[in-house]
């Protein structure tokens, strides 16, 4: 049996899916219906005072835009405090990739030719 016939067979009959688009990223679809009971209930939860089930109805659409966001803002920023999957932490490694993101931002440095051109565009020293 070829290669991409076994694949094609397992997602078939094996109930794969693939949230997202990558080739090996395909998961168990009860394991994928945890991970959706996790985001519902923990994650992206509703919770005070207004937390319904019409409310939990009314955000749960949105989740997968949601899980979009959240990943995007950490490939952008790169805080999250032990990377994207479950792992050993690694204060020194998580360390050095922030300084080289900060480092590499240039934030903290001077940039000569920039003019104040109205009063609002400045800030006052404290």
């Amino acid at each position: 049996m070829s290669a991409a016939r076994m694949a094609t067979r397992t997602k078939v009959q094996c109930w794969l899916m693939n949230t997202t688009g990558h080739p090996l990223g395909f998961l168990p679809i009860d394991k994928e219906h945890e991970h959706n009971i996790k985001d519902t209930k923990v994650t992206f939860g509703t919770c005070g005072p207004n937390a319904s089930w019409a409310l939990m109805k009314k955000t749960s659409p949105a989740i997968p835009a949601l899980r979009a966001v959240r990943k995007h803002t950490e490939l952008q920023i790169r805080t999250l405090q032990q990377g994207l999957h479950h792992s050993d932490p690694l204060k020194e490694k998580d360390i050095e990739i922030l300084h080289n993101t900060y480092i590499a931002s240039n934030i903290h440095s001077q940039q000569d030719g920039r003019e104040v051109k109205s009063k609002a565009d400045g800030t006052t020293d404290v």
